[in-house]
């Protein structure tokens, strides 16, 4: 886990030092936080906030990155890890983030929570179901912010994997 989150914060680093290059004309400033989401015996779910900003831009940016990463089995886990195989799992979380979005009339581009894969790489286990992030400019514009959607484990009842880490949420 300390490699993998090390390797995941100086990869950030690395990619905030080829933007501000070497010359001093450039400047910025990099901040990295983390906030545990869960952490148990078996897993453990950080987000990292990166915030930058580059001298002359008009305001900060902000984007997440998620690490879920299991204990016992010494690896990072993908989403696809949390359900059977073949079953319709970015649908399902598509809908539950639609629904949410649009019952707190933040939607603005429903095209950044539709059911494909690149949608939905901030995600973190958490206790009380699947947290989903959306950075600005995903689903809704700069000042709405970013949007996070809890989903309910109990909503993944039927496709999670056996097994799997969600299993350990629905006894």
């Amino acid at each position: 886990f300390n490699q993998t989150i090390e390797a995941l914060v100086f990869a950030e680093i690395g990619q905030f030092a080829q933007v501000v290059g070497t010359s001093a004309e450039q400047t910025g400033m990099l901040q990295i936080d983390f906030l545990p989401a869960l952490v148990t015996p078996q897993l453990v779910s950080i987000q990292l906030k990166v915030t930058t900003y580059l001298q002359g831009a008009a305001h900060l940016n902000t984007s997440s990155r998620a690490l879920n990463y299991d204990l016992q089995a010494g690896r990072a886990l993908a989403l696809a890890d949390l359900f059977q195989p073949g079953s319709a799992y970015l649908q399902t979380i598509s809908d539950a983030c639609l629904q949410d979005l649009r019952a707190r009339q933040v939607l603005t581009w429903e095209d950044g929570a539709l059911p494909r894969e690149e949608n939905f790489q901030v995600w973190n286990l958490t206790p009380e179901g699947l947290l989903v992030t959306f950075d600005e400019y995903r689903v809704a514009d700069y000042n709405a912010g970013q949007q996070s959607v809890l989903i309910p484990y109990t909503t993944f009842q039927a496709i999670a994997a056996p097994n799997g880490p969600l299993s350990l949420f629905m006894k």
